[in-house]
């Protein structure tokens, strides 16, 4: 198993992106290890990832700053500290300007399991908030300048728990009860 810690994700991607050890860390995921992260350690194993971006101004053009992540996980975005912080604007804008990623929002005390499959489970006492924007109609985001607020129709919304899942390939909310 590999764990990453929190800290900052930009200083991780700083310093580990392109190295020799990042990619025998990609082997190991690739031959089936377990690779975990809290914070952003977390945030990191997006290939779109987030690194500054205050709640409250989620929703304003240019508001949310992203780089490449590590990239473990294709077109899903992360961001952690989800509830307590209030980041729903943030993933809100992201999605919107990325409608092909889907945004997952990790609340405390919760977790999420990704399986080779692309489903995920949530795990813990918390809640895991999956922002999806395959369905959006209509934004304003391409005819606004930075600092102006964004509008955007149609953004889907689940809020997963404990043994709840999404499939990511599906695009599709899980109960526990649920085959997939």
């Amino acid at each position: 198993m590999i764990f990453f810690t929190g800290g900052d994700q930009l200083r991780l991607t700083t310093i580990m992106g392109g190295t020799r050890v990042l990619d025998a860390i990609q082997d190991c995921l690739e031959n089936g290890a377990l690779i975990a992260g809290i914070s952003a350690g977390a945030a990191v194993f997006s290939d779109t990832m987030i690194y500054e971006g205050k709640s409250e101004d989620g929703l304003f053009k240019g508001s949310v700053l992203t780089t490449s992540g590590f990239g473990f996980v294709d077109k899903v975005i992360f961001d952690t500290h989800f509830m307590a912080r209030g980041r729903i604007g943030r993933l809100t804008q992201i999605v919107t300007t990325n409608p092909t990623c889907i945004g997952v929002g990790i609340g405390e005390d919760s977790g999420v399991v990704l399986k080779s499959d692309g489903v995920a489970e949530v795990v813990g006492t918390g809640q895991v908030i999956i922002v999806d924007g395959c369905g959006i109609g209509h934004s304003n985001i391409m005819n606004i300048e930075p600092g102006e607020p964004i509008a955007v129709e149609n953004i889907r919304i689940h809020s997963l728990v404990d043994g709840y899942k999404y499939d990511f390939k599906k695009r599709r909310f899980l109960t526990p009860f649920q085959s997939q």
